[in-house]
């Protein structure tokens, strides 16, 4: 990848698979369904980065027929594990920053979840996101976004590989909505909305720290942290072309 992202983290969304649908599928659920009402005519969707498959399988079941929707994903082995589960979901090869992979101005709506925090640069992956996505469409984002001005790069490495020459790992990286909304604007984007991603259910801790958890704070609500010292600010980014 351009990024020289370094990530070994991944492979186990091969094996791994959701019995019921993630809070974040139905909040971007929802916020389609609420942009969508004004559409006529068939309507392109594709999950970027959807490993697996559940998202984008999530949607097939639940939009209507209008609706025409895929997947695009890097990694071999995830598409390979989403071809076996869902054969009858269109399931394809590409990158986020190779703007050959998908037509420009072909997309109603383009979906990304836990996807853009990998990247230390966001100029290239923006400008293909929009290029992508037809006048008046919509690009949903699920990550981190910092509502105050910083951006924050973030490196991690397992204790275990101190005095090995294994490299600190990418994923977690936390740009702000300012310089999101700059970068938006900059490639051609109207606006953005940042909607909170509050979740309503608690994560339990896992034996692998990398994997998030939530712990509950005194007002009630959830806040998802995990191993590296990360308190998640989580948003749904809908950028508005």
């Amino acid at each position: 990848m351009k990024n020289q992202v370094y990530r070994n983290h991944d492979s186990f969304y091969a094996n791994e698979h959701n019995v019921k649908p993630k809070e974040t599928f139905l909040t971007i659920f929802n916020l389609i369904k609420e942009t969508v009402k004004n559409k006529s005519g068939n309507i392109k969707l594709i999950d970027i980065g959807c490993a697996t498959g559940d998202f984008p399988a999530f949607l097939v079941e639940n939009l209507d027929s209008r609706f025409d929707i895929s997947g695009m994903e890097y990694l071999q082995s995830l598409i390979d594990s989403a071809n076996s589960r869902f054969p009858n979901l269109n399931v394809f090869q590409g990158s986020i920053e190779e703007k050959k992979c998908i037509e420009s101005n072909s997309c109603d709506y383009i979906t990304v979840l836990g996807v853009i925090s990998i990247f230390d640069q966001l100029d290239e992956i923006v400008s293909n996101l929009i290029s992508w996505v037809k006048p008046g469409g919509r690009i949903f984002i699920h990550g981190m976004f910092n509502p105050e001005p910083f951006d924050v790069l973030v490196k991690y490495r397992n204790s275990s590989m101190i005095f090995t020459n294994e490299k600190y790992e990418n994923g977690w990286n936390i740009i702000s909505q300012d310089s999101f909304l700059q970068l938006v604007h900059k490639y051609g984007g109207k606006d953005v909305l940042f909607h909170p991603f509050n979740i309503s259910i608690d994560l339990p801790k896992k034996d692998d720290p990398i994997r998030s958890w939530t712990e509950k704070l005194e007002n009630g609500e959830r806040q998802i942290v995990n191993g590296i010292c990360l308190k998640q600010p989580q948003f749904i980014a809908e950028i508005i072309c």
